[in-house]
């Protein structure tokens, strides 16, 4: 199977072949998991399925079920076949030049950015924020509250 790289240089012919193997390839992996949801929506609509049984099948698949296939194939997978060093490096510069230009574009449009504390986009300080806003809010509007309990 030629790569998107090779599918680049190939003559007209050899192209449609590339792109119906593509197809077919997607249509192979993608397929059978539509088939699947829409039976799961039918069957629970159908009254197969109950609320309680896909909360236990979902927390069974999600915890149990999807870490132990992702560790056996880690486990068994040969990264010298896998690992495509040009591929990596343009997924990895593709992000560094996203993450510089919007950071360049944010620096340029967004004066109140650039003073330090007035701006903070992290997953911590943005959880820091969410997590004590309600509690603060609550004691602002009661002075007599106390602090929250942590």
């Amino acid at each position: 199977m030629l790569n998107n790289f090779d599918a680049v240089l190939c003559t007209a012919g050899e192209k449609e072949s590339v792109l119906l193997e593509n197809l077919l390839f997607s249509l192979n992996m993608s397929l059978p998991l539509f088939v699947v949801m829409g039976l799961g929506c039918v069957l629970t609509h159908k009254g197969f399925f109950t609320e309680d049984y896909v909360a236990h099948t979902t927390n069974l698949v999600y915890y149990i079920l999807l870490p132990g296939k992702m560790f056996l194939d880690i486990a068994t997978s040969d990264f010298g076949a896998a690992f495509d060093t040009r591929y990596v490096a343009v997924a990895v510069g593709g992000v560094v030049l996203q993450f510089a230009l919007a950071w360049a574009a944010g620096w340029l449009l967004c004066p109140a950015c650039r003073v330090p504390g007035q701006f903070r986009l992290s997953g911590h300080g943005a959880a820091a924020e969410h997590l004590w806003s309600l509690p603060c809010a609550q004691r602002n509007a009661d002075p007599g509250a106390g602090d929250p309990p942590v």
